[in-house]
């Protein structure tokens, strides 16, 4: 409220305190505050006060979702229309699931990163999500005990804290930032980021993941192995085993402060089986967080030429060139995960394959891509020189997290049950070690479309339990004949 302009000093002052923030800025921005809806709400609002006395247009949800607003549309359109977004991180805020987690997805994906965080609670009770490990946070956790001390103490450390976020909303880096990722937005033209709102990813990642620490403890160690000449590393499974869930939750999740780029196919998906936009959409993710090589690709002649370039040729100009004229002094080894590896290709051809298989190798050494797949032919061949790492059905580690999760998932309906154990056994037996086995069989059970009371009718494999799904879904044969098979 004592925040004036001194002539003299050509700044904002504090008269309380003296302390002066930056000069106002040349140009307003568009500022999303992104808080929980607690008792750090105060604090929020006397940032967003004093952002708004130099100019800034803050987006804050209780001023700007209007009544009959869609509430989840005008979060992510205030997002989309912003310049800048500050996340305030509590414990209510980064409770999962929850709205601000979403918005951090959104804010990483749709805007590249241009996001600052700020601790407004101790940093033991507060979990940021992974996805902004590496963003380093303006700690402002004692607030309300600075508060509590009187206006006297509390205002010039305000005040302060108040400049450092000035300083970092409004700097140059920070407009540089937001102008480079536009310019390659516009170049390299990527496919939505999964990192945003993909359905299929949200939707991966909001099943229960439980065991898979042994497969997630094999990639930390090929990725922190002093012996770095593979740079693939292959995680091959049949269909159902959980090889896409477990991708969603190393890229957003466990991996997420050294994976720099996802990408899932989706043969469903033409953008997301060409390899020409993989490659592109893979570029630009990784662009947003290697400062470095940002800058390079915006000066590279072949970020003009795109159109006209096959896939090796822009796996080499966009990828393994500029990543190799990057800094490499003690860098850790970063991660690119592609999934279905098998649904990019066509016509019995998979052009990723081929490109990967044949060019992997040339990528500097502090780049590891993890990829998954089914052992289809198209991919086995292109990679028979490559030894993939094996998701088998019947590995014990497997049948392990299996009756881990069916202890999880069905915990009340076994509880006190002396034949718990035997069922265990007799479900993961039916499962053939399939993961969407179990997870369709757990569902069934909460449906009493299926009882634990009557395991004679346990389904064999996942092939009965989509034969018994059908014969549900269409109990008369000569009506599906009808009116369902011409469709």
């Amino acid at each position: 409220e004592n925040v004036v302009f001194s002539k003299k000093r050509g700044a904002y002052v504090c008269e309380d305190c003296g302390v002066a923030l930056p000069k106002a800025p040349v140009a307003p921005l568009r500022i999303f505050l992104s808080y929980g809806h607690d008792a750090n709400e105060e604090l929020v609002r006397r940032i967003k006060a004093d952002l708004e006395k130099r100019g800034h247009d803050v987006w804050f949800d209780k001023t700007e979702i209007k009544f009959g607003d869609e509430w989840r549309r005008s979060i992510t359109d205030g997002i989309l229309q912003s310049n800048r977004v500050l996340s305030f991180l509590s414990k209510h805020s980064t409770r999962d699931p929850g709205v601000c987690l979403d918005e951090i997805a959104i804010a990483i994906g749709a805007k590249g990163g241009n996001i600052q965080t700020i601790l407004v609670e101790s940093e033991r009770e507060v979990k940021p999500p992974p996805s902004i490990s590496h963003i380093q946070w303006l700690d402002m956790h004692d607030w309300k005990e600075r508060r509590s001390a009187g206006e006297s103490a509390w205002e010039p450390w305000y005040q302060a804290k108040l400049a450092e976020i000035v300083a970092v909303v409004e700097s140059d880096e920070s407009r540089r930032f937001a102008g480079e990722i536009k310019a390659l937005e516009e170049l390299l033209k990527p496919t939505v980021s999964d990192f945003a709102a993909d359905a299929r990813i949200r939707k991966l990642l909001e099943k229960k993941l439980v065991g898979r620490t042994w497969l997630f403890e094999a990639v930390e160690n090929w990725r922190t192995t002093a012996e770095r000449d593979a740079r693939l590393f292959w995680l091959m499974g049949a269909p159902g085993i959980g090889k896409s869930a477990f991708a969603a939750h190393l890229a957003h999740e466990y991996g997420r402060g050294t994976v720099l780029a996802v990408q899932f196919c989706d043969w469903k998906k033409p953008d997301h089986r060409d390899a020409c936009r993989i490659i592109r959409t893979l570029a630009f993710q990784v662009a947003t967080r290697l400062p470095d090589y940002r800058k390079l690709l915006l000066t590279l002649p072949i970020t003009t030429e795109l159109d006209r370039k096959n896939s090796a040729e822009l796996f080499d100009g966009l990828l393994t060139n500029p990543l190799n004229l990057s800094i490499t002094g003690g860098r850790e080894r970063y991660l690119i995960v592609i999934d279905a590896l098998d649904e990019a290709g066509g016509d019995g051809r998979n052009e990723l394959v081929e490109v990967l298989a044949r060019y992997a190798g040339q990528l500097p050494d502090w780049i590891g891509l993890v990829v998954t797949s089914r052992p289809e032919f198209d991919v086995t061949t292109p990679f028979q020189a490559l030894k993939p790492f094996p998701f088998e059905t019947k590995s014990a580690a497997n049948s392990d997290d299996i009756r881990a999760y069916l202890r999880c998932e069905l915990a009340a309906q076994l509880q006190n049950r002396p034949d718990a154990d035997r069922l265990v056994e007799q479900i993961l037996e039916k499962s053939e070690g399939v993961f969407l086995y179990v997870e369709s069989f757990c569902e069934d059970i909460r449906k009493n479309h299926l009882s634990l009371d009557r395991p004679n009718e346990f389904p064999q494999g996942l092939a009965g339990k989509f034969f018994i799904d059908f014969q549900r879904y269409f109990p008369d044969l000569e009506e599906f004949r009808k009116d369902v098979r011409p469709a």
